[in-house]
């Protein structure tokens, strides 16, 4: 069994925070990493945003979403906090799980194609993503990126953020006045 997230997405506008029925769809995804930075949620100790519960002011749309019974790690992040906070330590951990995921997937890759055609799609240093393994389960396997930039470039956080930056462009809103509002389920 696993986490996942529900996200509200809110504009404020006239002082008040409204539900907007659009969210960020990369961080809709199960990321325990992301989960990690957004609300301490199955981490390691790593860097994260403030833990604040639900906010008083949500919308009530937004708390018959994130408000159910059995959810748990409430918390809400500004477009501005998210452009704001020092994603080093983040970056850093990412780079650190894709070296030991890469070390795993070069000792694998040999019994992978012995076991299964996979030849054509397994290739050095090539992005193989949620490969299932008969008897082996679901196995996620990330190309390793040349530097930290890319690393940024291509993680959830990063494009979560671009997402909720059309979205506030969407509504003409600035980066302090939309937020996301979530919490999780097991």
């Amino acid at each position: 069994m696993g986490v996942d997230i529900h996200i509200v997405t809110e504009i404020r506008r006239n002082g008040e925070w409204e539900y907007v029925p659009d969210i960020p769809e990369s961080l809709d995804v199960r990321s325990y990493g992301t989960f990690g930075l957004l609300a301490n949620v199955r981490s390691r100790g790593r860097d994260h945003f403030p833990i604040r519960g639900i906010p008083k002011d949500v919308s009530e749309e937004g708390l018959k979403i994130i408000g159910e019974e059995g959810l748990f790690s409430h918390n809400y992040i500004t477009l501005r906090e998210m452009l704001d906070f020092d994603y080093t330590n983040y970056i850093t951990d990412i780079l650190y799980e894709i070296e030991e995921v890469t070390e795993a997937f070069c000792s694998l890759r040999e019994e992978l194609q012995y076991y299964h055609d996979t030849e054509s799609s397994i290739e050095p240093n090539r992005f193989v993503q949620s490969l299932v393994i008969a008897g082996l389960g679901k196995a996620t396997f990330i190309w390793e990126p040349e530097d930290k930039g890319e690393a940024w470039r291509t993680s959830i956080i990063k494009c979560g953020i671009e997402e909720l930056m059309a979205i506030g462009n969407l509504y003409n809103v600035a980066a302090e006045d939309i937020r996301i509002v979530f919490s999780f389920d097991n």
